[in-house]
């Protein structure tokens, strides 16, 4: 996909978490020249493993703080921050990107990658496309569509928005969680995620053939039932699955048709039930 001998470039990883941080090493691998930032100084070391340059930018409301050698050069910026508000529902994350957006114009970045969610299509039946109007019903969907629209309405650079579902990996899987809950709702629904193996490719192929102004879905193009999914992982992990309730009615399948046709993106985990 990309010859490292021809066109090695410069990028930067905002954000070098659990996806982050595999992203890093794939960039590394392939060629580029990757630096990755992290909040605290304690995970600079993890960062380093991937043979990424490592920097601690700890962007807030207030500020992006001293982080202008991470910035300076970067022919591409990906903006892989959550939004973080299950942490602290106040927060104010479209602030936030409004700092980092003055950073990377200060650095002359022309090129941003941002990591958002199908979260800003809130719940609409149907097969949901990058056509479909947003309708975010959460706080968060809500100031992550607020941050797509400042980056792809910026005239400085050119900007290119990700939609991952729910992510997914060994370490990840929500069936961890709710366990936890009385009950399951919406047992009919499909599930939208995305494993991490394929959530890396996405945004290699993102960087690869960067095209400004485009919005991906990333999503796996198999969508069993919720039903299924979660029982068949409860029984995995040996855990009892709640009960599961009907809430809303109607199916919700987040298309990821445009990705594949457009960039030749093959998905490496395409059934989450393996």
């Amino acid at each position: 996909m990309f010859n490292a001998e021809k066109n090695i470039c410069d990028v930067g990883i905002l954000g070098c978490g659990w996806l982050g941080i595999p992203l890093a090493k794939q960039l590394v691998n392939e060629g580029f020249q990757v630096r990755g930032s992290c909040r605290k100084p304690e995970h600079l070391a993890r960062i380093e493993t991937t043979e990424a340059r490592a920097f601690q930018v700890n962007c807030t409301e207030r500020s992006c703080g001293a982080c202008s050698d991470f910035f300076q050069g970067l022919e591409v910026l990906i903006i892989c921050l959550p939004p973080g508000l299950r942490q602290d529902p106040s927060r104010r994350f479209d602030r936030v990107m409004e700092h980092v957006i003055n950073a990377l114009i200060d650095a002359n970045i022309k090129k941003v990658i941002f990591i958002s969610s199908i979260s800003v299509y809130g719940w609409q039946a149907g097969t949901i496309t990058e056509e479909n109007k947003l309708m975010p019903t959460t706080e968060s969907g809500k100031q992550l569509a607020i941050c797509e629209q400042m980056l792809l309405g910026n005239q400085q650079f050119e900007s290119v928005i990700i939609r991952f579902g729910g992510l997914f990996g060994a370490d990840r899987n929500p069936i961890h969680q709710l366990v936890k809950k009385p009950f399951i709702p919406n047992p009919n629904d499909v599930i939208n995620f995305v494993h991490q193996t394929d959530s890396v490719k996405i945004i290699e192929a993102c960087v690869t053939h960067f095209k400004g102004g485009e919005i991906y879905n990333g999503v796996s193009p198999y969508h069993p039932t919720r039903k299924d999914f979660y029982k068949h992982w409860a029984n995995i992990h040996g855990l009892k699955c709640p009960p599961f309730k009907e809430i809303n009615s109607g199916i919700r399948k987040i298309s990821s048709a445009k990705i594949q046709e457009k960039l030749g993106v093959e998905f490496t985990v395409e059934n989450l039930l393996t």
